[in-house]
């Protein structure tokens, strides 16, 4: 049960050393090993899949039912690229200053800041199920995660939907009556 590593900058075998430091990413070293089939990771991965296809679908029929198409496109695509990139957006705060070098806060990127983070937590479900990185790295996504991000992007999709069937239920339609 436990498993002990060494370390060496250099070559081993000859006994030469690297003169060049080296260094470890900021959450350690990783141990992988396997905890099942790949068949069974796939259908997972497959699941989510589904699960945000029918959450986008879901956004784009919504719209449709109160914007014109080319609006509603474009907001959907919207929605799609904010949903894809808030795991991204959440690194790249990190990194994102709201005060220069002399302490003096920075008033746009202070509002840039916090739009950006109520982005990255509005997606954050959607981007931390990333399928297909744990696929292509033969990484485990656990039936937990496939099930909390179903049961997340599940009761969306569902408000969405209600959403567009009360509102086009109230639209009226220009109805043809045969007669010109």
């Amino acid at each position: 049960g436990t498993v002990e590593v060494q370390i060496f900058n250099g070559d081993v075998v000859q006994e030469l050393t690297n003169a060049e430091g080296i260094s470890f990413p900021k959450d350690g070293l990783q141990l992988s090993f396997a905890v099942g089939s790949y068949r069974v990771n796939f259908l997972r991965v497959m699941a989510v899949f589904w699960v945000k296809l029918a959450f986008l679908a879901m956004v784009g029929v919504a719209l449709g039912t109160f914007l014109s198409f080319p609006v509603a496109t474009l907001v959907a695509l919207t929605v799609f690229f904010a949903a894809e990139g808030a795991g991204f957006l959440t690194a790249a705060l990190e990194n994102f200053w709201t005060e220069d070098a002399q302490g003096q806060t920075m008033y746009f990127n202070t509002v840039v800041a916090w739009v950006a983070e109520w982005i990255a937590w509005a997606f954050r479900t959607y981007s931390d199920l990333r399928p297909t990185e744990r696929l292509v790295e033969g990484k485990l996504l656990p039936w937990s995660e496939v099930a909390y991000g179903t049961l997340v992007l599940g009761i969306w999709t569902i408000i969405l939907y209600v959403g567009g069937v009360l509102v086009f239920a109230r639209r009226e339609l220009a109805i043809y009556s045969g007669h010109s």
